[in-house]
């Protein structure tokens, strides 16, 4: 992303572009978690497919944001991440000579 390479602390929720600038300091599960994942896509930590803290014999159960969490993610929402899809040509011959 070219905003992290300009300095940005952003991440991908879905299709949402947010800032995380002055919200990692207020994120109840500490500033780590989110420094961790600037500049990825973190939808799987946020709908509680996947946690951090599920690595090596500490498992944890996976965390389910609430309705509150949401809202702020609409709140530091800067804008909409479009991945535009990979555009091939090809061409195909055909021999109209089919006499």
């Amino acid at each position: 992303m070219e905003m992290v390479e300009a300095g940005h602390h952003v991440a991908v929720i879905d299709d949402l572009v947010v800032d995380l600038t002055k919200y990692h300091f207020h994120h109840p599960g500490g500033a780590f978690v989110l420094k961790q994942n600037i500049g990825r896509d973190i939808s799987k930590y946020f709908h509680g497919a996947f946690s951090l803290e599920n690595m090596g014999k500490n498992k944890v159960h996976n965390w389910y944001h609430s309705t509150q969490a949401r809202r702020i993610v609409n709140d530091i929402a800067i804008g909409r991440y479009i991945k535009r899809a990979e555009v091939r040509l090809c061409s195909t011959m055909v021999d109209r000579n089919t006499n």
